[in-house]
């Protein structure tokens, strides 16, 4: 058995790739993580096999002390990777915490009871009994029938601590404090109850909390000097030696969480240095769950059939495998077909409510949706109608995120609603006379009702699962002939539903608002700024297997942009050609990297930034000097402008693997300068500084209406009157 586990060690190293001058800077990526839970699953293995051997040899010797040696610290790369995953998550999604019950405790919940089930029909098959309690403990994984269970009851407590802590304590430095406190608690309790290896490790759970919190603060500090490493690395391998042996020497079990802490430590520092590549280990790590909690089932069932312990090992191994495949794949499936049917019957109801639905009586009503909240082209329309005065004849509805934040307008015939008070959206919706979208998509719910959805922007991604969604509608707004095939294929309604109206966001490039120009004068003193608008690769409220999240290198969510050193440098070269860069990171693209980067030239703004000085996004675009974006329709709405634009790509064959663009060739359509390195954006600034190549090639490609007259067609088109 010590050659067979040595296999499977070398088998771990081979193949990594070693960075010498530098570091890996996706150290704790999803990949790493997952090949390192692999390799330590298979340790796991190895430890729960020989609870059902007994090997003689004396080669075998070094099997059990090897195994002895690692001991329970196998585990505790698992609970510190859980702990990182889980506050890396919450960082980048702001409603991790309120969905984490539901998608995240019930699933793991589910399989686990999915599991003991199985270990039931186990004992039933081979006659053993359990007592209705013994059953029922099993379940929650404070007893068991046959199967693994503390860690599984460790990870339910500290899944509860987690949710409790962020839901109830607003500030992450404090809800983090107590979930240290906590589980020290929980550790102490466990003591009194269960064996030693129930809490000796429970801490390292609490350090992959702390780790996700101040990683940016170690990266900054470590990665930039190959000696502070170094020394960082020596230090750490020595405290965790020294507590490794003290716990060997005195045996009190709580004291290795303590050298759980600079074991997880050591993992982490040798990381930055290794990247991983093994698939075997890789494909191990993404079943975790499963391999762990399966793989009792086939050494209890062959224990005392197969007595060639070899091919116990390999029967017990491969079945393993191959159960965690198909409870994987069942699983998956099973939840699909869930959200299928879910959508399949929303549909149908909808579809039927629709056709049945014969209320006559609509009332002057008219709806406006935007995200954010009034913004984009109905708040463009909604202002036009105001000015018109048609406000004394419509009640005027805005579905808004927080209408609280309204409270003081004093616009005549006009409220807020929040879209969270589904009834009261729902009663509007029913009696609305118009509807005016553009992002979440208020369906028509009345054929005697008129909506016209003006789109959040014309495509770049083809998200057909979003576009498909759109319901009844009566019109579908472009800016120009170009985008009508198109459109009436992505939103899968007939042609003569789409409207060349020009889009009233875009307005502003082609009619200057003074007061928008003094604001910006005031406040902007660089002879020229550049606005870049990089499209998400991270969505901050969707998982990763979605079809709009995509992983990618960029560790501040802009591409080129990686590291420090690359965003001092960029910073330097927009000084000396007196240029400032705007960069607005997408509302769902996760922000926490960026937040506290302090640089002269370089300036993160957001939505809340542009609402307060009362600019639309588009009118801080109409006085840029250019663009820099990528796989974003904001491409479209600058191209009018004739101004040059960047297109930062360098991810552009990884990007379309994933994610697939409304033209097969980006670069047939797409055009502009194409940047790919820093040295590309570092010439991109001085086109933009010498005013050279400015013109696109034609202006009116992706607009027939340069007249800033968009929302007078459209509200003509919808013949509303005063």
């Amino acid at each position: 058995m010590f050659v067979i586990m040595a296999f499977f060690v070398l088998l771990f190293i081979f193949n990594i790739k070693y960075y010498h001058n530098n570091f890996n800077k996706e150290y704790l990526s999803k990949k790493n993580t997952t090949i390192v839970n692999g390799f330590f699953l298979i340790l796991v293995f190895f430890s729960h096999f020989k609870q059902y051997i007994s090997l003689t040899s004396s080669m075998n010797i070094y099997f059990y002390k090897c195994l002895s040696l690692v001991g329970q610290l196998m585990v505790v790369p698992f609970l510190f990777f859980s702990g990182f995953g889980l506050y890396e998550s919450k960082k980048k999604n702001n409603n991790y915490i309120n969905d984490f019950l539901k998608k995240r405790f019930i699933p793991v919940f589910i399989n686990f009871s999915i599991a003991v089930f199985l270990f039931l029909i186990l004992n039933i098959i081979m006659g053993n009994r359990f007592d209705f309690l013994n059953i029922i403990l099993s379940f929650i994984g404070w007893d068991n029938i046959g199967n693994s269970n503390w860690y599984m009851f460790d990870i339910f407590v500290l899944y509860i601590i987690f949710y409790l802590s962020f839901k109830f304590i607003k500030n992450d430095k404090y809800s983090i404090i107590s979930i240290i406190v906590l589980s020290v608690c929980f550790i102490i309790v466990l003591s009194f109850f269960k064996e030693d290896y129930w809490y000796n490790t429970v801490i390292a759970f609490d350090i992959g909390i702390c780790f996700s919190a101040i990683k940016n603060k170690v990266d900054y500090f470590i990665m930039n000097n190959n000696k502070r490493y170094l020394i960082f690395l020596f230090t750490s391998l020595v405290l965790f030696c020294g507590t490794y042996f003290i716990n060997r020497i005195i045996d009190v079990p709580i004291f290795l969480n303590i050298v759980s802490v600079f074991f997880s430590l050591v993992l982490t520092l040798i990381l930055m240095k290794y990247e991983l590549k093994s698939k075997f280990y890789e494909y191990c790590g993404s079943l975790l769950f499963w391999i762990y909690i399966i793989q009792r089932i086939p050494m209890i069932y062959f224990k005392n059939r197969i007595t060639n312990i070899y091919i116990y090992f390999f029967v017990c191994f491969f079945i393993t495998l191959f159960l965690s495949f198909i409870l994987n794949k069942a699983i998956k499936s099973i939840m699909s077909k869930k959200k299928k049917i879910k959508n399949t019957i929303y549909k149908f109801s909808y579809e039927l409510f629709y056709n049945i639905n014969f209320i006559n009586y609509l009332k002057n009503i008219i709806i406006f949706e935007s995200y954010p909240s009034l913004t984009d082209s109905p708040k463009y329309i909604f202002d036009k109608m105001i000015e018109k005065g048609l406000n004394n004849k419509y009640k005027m509805i805005w579905f808004v995120e927080d209408a609280s934040l309204y409270q003081n307008s004093n616009i005549n015939n006009v409220y807020y609603v929040n879209r969270n008070n589904r009834f009261k959206c729902l009663y509007y919706n029913l009696f609305a006379k118009y509807i005016i979208d553009s992002n979440t998509f208020v369906k028509k719910l009345n054929k005697n009702q008129i909506r016209i959805y003006v789109t959040h922007g014309l495509p770049m991604k083809a998200v057909r699962s979003y576009f498909e969604t759109i319901g009844h509608v009566d019109y579908i707004t472009v800016s120009s002939k170009f985008f009508i095939p198109l459109m009436a294929d992505l939103y899968k309604v007939r042609i003569d539903k789409i409207a060349v109206t020009g889009l009233p966001r875009n307005d502003c490039f082609f009619e200057k608002n003074s007061m928008v120009e003094n604001i910006i004068k005031n406040n902007i003193t660089s002879k020229k700024y550049i606005v870049w608008l990089p499209t998400y690769r991270n969505h901050k409220n969707i998982k990763n297997d979605n079809e709009y999240n995509i992983i990618s290198n960029f560790n501040y969510g802009v591409p080129i942009l990686s590291d420090l050193e690359i965003i001092n440098r960029i910073n330097s070269e927009l000084a000396k050609k007196e240029i400032v860069l705007f960069i607005k990171l997408h509302p769902e693209e996760n922000t926490s990297s960026i937040k506290k980067l302090k640089l002269s030239n370089i300036i993160f703004i957001d939505d809340k930034l542009l609402s307060d000085n009362n600019i639309m996004l588009n009118e801080f675009l109409s006085y840029s000097s250019g663009l820099i974006t990528d796989y974003s329709s904001v491409y479209y709405d600058y191209y009018a402008t004739g101004n040059n634009i960047g297109l930062s790509i360098p991810d552009l064959d990884y990007y379309t693997k994933h994610v697939k663009l409304v033209f097969d060739d980006y670069k047939k359509n797409i055009f502009g300068n194409y940047i790919y390195t820093a040295d590309d954006l570092v010439k991109y600034f001085e086109i933009v500084h010498s005013n050279l190549n400015k013109k696109v090639k034609d202006k009116f490609r992706y607009d027939d209406y340069h007249d800033g007259k968009s929302s007078e067609r459209i509200i003509k088109l919808l013949g509303i009157k005063d």
